[in-house]
């Protein structure tokens, strides 16, 4: 009796002791019992000899192994478990008799590879493609899977033309392009955990029926691990979720994207060949945590580019001039209004001010970021690209740092909002007044930060809620009506804050102002909330003057309006002020 189980990466004593006895029975078992299914083993195995096939292996657990193996004990003499694996350690504790599988020959390395490109084996081929392919059998290296990777990439056409393309300029092209990322991808080491979120967050996942995006994303990854295109990291344990790809399908995956994907993060390159301009069909660049100095201007003329990313570049000096021509378009290719299994979102800008050395054009010039960069047609343009960046309207949490355009009126055009409880606006220095957010109906949490151009905080803010309908075709009836907290920090310009009227902000229970040092008054709450002021000097004097003339009175718990917590005040340092009064 013969007998193949394949157990796969994922192990699981139960299942795998399930799949065992559904193939002995030929029939599922009804029931998750352990004792019950090592019962239903014995029952059919014992006293027969058994030559039992446990393919790909990953699991070294020696209680596991010795659990799964104990009704297979029961069987006669002359019987055999086979465990196939690719893990030293697991074949080890298997057997300390390990027999390593030899290469396959180059003629037999053609067989598959010819399997797999002519499926039809009735099919005849001139001797010139046998000629090709046997080439390119040769260059497998004896490895089955090679071989398989290879006559997938041949079996796209059985045509001399296409079978030399792939020979000589594509699967095993030992161009600049490819020397360029085939370095990166050897030994990357894959976030199992990560690539489920990234398939997810591309909308690449089907829903199927009551199944979330990610229990089906991962039954992508397990389907890929099984085909042997990931296989656990050796420098990682089991458990950990890290994963590499085989060098096969990283050069195959190349030949298909047609370059369309260049990763150079976290390596020592210094500079990019002026040959990347070769790369037509290039729309993402990584370089964060690199010693690059400079972008040759040969990447301007990738017109398909849609990324580029400069996250800690210290050394970077230089910016091709042609880099200022992203437009919408290329935003809009984003879709990320119909993505809608985002629910957090953060659009971040790259923040050119915080180099080390002052950026030069290409004629060396120094230049600077593109907070200086004005002009009509420049913020039009900027202002172009954050409308086409609109996200669905069931967003919940929303964050937006180093956005250097202004918010109004494209905000406008990314209304409704109805499900958004939070929103972040962070470093948006040319900003001059804040997007009118008071028409959003679930917004609670709302932080300002470091708009240093923002001097009046009034009805833009608030917005004209009476011409604003939700999608659920209500009108908002006053302004911020969830609202629970607002921070605003390091808001240099900040003078006044004006127009709030009874009605507004009904449910405020904390507001937080710090480094604010230029606002003076602060407007009357009717919700009474939480009041947190630091390091804002005439705000912080203002009210120290004021209590120290009513110290004398300790109101009653019922007269007590606000709670103020001043930090940094020089005039407090003698006086506790717990309580302010309305």
């Amino acid at each position: 009796m013969t007998f193949w189980i394949w157990v796969s990466q994922e192990f699981d004593v139960v299942g795998v002791t399930r799949k065992i006895v559904e193939a002995i029975t030929r029939s599922r078992p009804d029931c998750d019992e352990l004792s019950t299914l090592h019962e239903l083993i014995v029952e059919h195995l014992a006293g027969k000899r058994c030559l039992i096939v446990l393919d790909d292996v990953w699991d070294d657990n020696p209680s596991h192994w010795d659990c799964i193996t104990a009704p297979l004990s029961r069987c006669a003499a002359g019987g055999t478990v086979i465990v196939t694996t690719r893990s030293e350690k697991v074949a080890k504790m298997v057997n300390p008799k390990v027999y390593h599988l030899k290469c396959l020959s180059d003629d037999d390395c053609w067989l598959v590879c010819r399997r797999r490109a002519l499926p039809n084996s009735n099919t005849n081929i001139k001797q010139e493609l046998v000629e090709i392919g046997k080439q390119i059998a040769k260059k497998c290296g004896g490895l089955p899977l090679a071989g398989e990777a290879a006559g997938s990439a041949l079996s796209n056409s059985i045509s001399w033309e296409h079978w030399k393309e792939v020979l000589e300029n594509g699967l095993w092209a030992g161009s600049e392009a490819k020397n360029l990322v085939l370095p990166v991808l050897k030994g990357f080491v894959f976030d199992k955990d990560v690539l489920v979120q990234l398939w997810t967050a591309q909308g690449f996942v089907d829903a199927e029926g009551d199944c979330t995006p990610e229990v089906i994303a991962n039954g992508y990854f397990k389907g890929l691990v099984s085909r042997c295109f990931f296989h656990p990291s050796p420098a990682h344990d089991i458990g950990e979720g890290k994963f590499v790809m085989h060098d096969l399908y990283q050069e195959l995956a190349q030949f298909v994207s047609g370059n369309e994907s260049l990763d150079l993060s976290n390596t020592n390159i210094m500079e990019l060949p002026k040959s990347i301009g070769s790369l037509i069909h290039l729309r993402y660049l990584a370089l964060d945590n690199t010693t690059i100095k400079t972008l040759p201007d040969s990447i301007c003329a990738l017109f398909h580019l849609e990324t580029i990313k400069l996250n800690n570049c210290s050394s970077l000096t230089q910016l091709p001039q042609g880099l200022n021509n992203l437009d919408g378009a290329q935003a809009a290719a984003a879709n990320l209004w119909n993505k809608l299994g985002i629910q957090k979102l953060t659009l971040e800008w790259s923040e050119l001010t915080n180099f080390n050395k002052p950026l030069c054009d290409p004629q060396g010039n120094a230049v600077g970021g593109i907070s200086d960069r004005q002009g009509p047609g420049f913020s039009a343009a900027k202002d172009q690209v954050l409308k086409c960046l609109k996200p669905h309207s069931d967003l919940e949490e929303l964050s937006i740092k180093h956005y250097n355009g202004s918010f109004s009126p494209t905000w406008s055009g990314w209304l409704p909002l109805d499900r958004l409880a939070s929103i972040e606006l962070k470093d948006c220095h040319n900003c001059e007044e804040p997007p009118p957010l008071g028409c959003l109906p679930s917004l609670k949490h709302i932080l300002v930060q470091s708009l240093p151009r923002v001097k009046l905080v009034g009805p833009e803010f608030y917005g004209d809620v009476g011409d604003i309908a939700s999608s659920s075709n209500r009108r908002v009836c006053n302004v911020f009506p969830a609202l629970e907290s607002l921070k605003f920090r390091n808001m240099k310009a900040w003078e006044e804050w004006c127009s709030v009227k009874s009605e507004h902000f009904p449910n405020l229970k904390y507001l937080s102002i710090a480094r604010c040092s230029k606002l003076k008054l602060l407007p009357k709450f009717t919700s009474e909330p939480k009041l947190r002021i630091r390091h804002c000097d005439l705000l912080q004097m203002q009210l120290c003057q004021k209590y120290r003339n009513m110290v004398k009175h300790i109101p009653a718990q019922s007269e007590i309006s606000y709670t103020c917590i001043m930090e940094g005040c020089i005039q407090c340092k003698d006086v506790c002020i717990n309580s302010i009064l309305s």
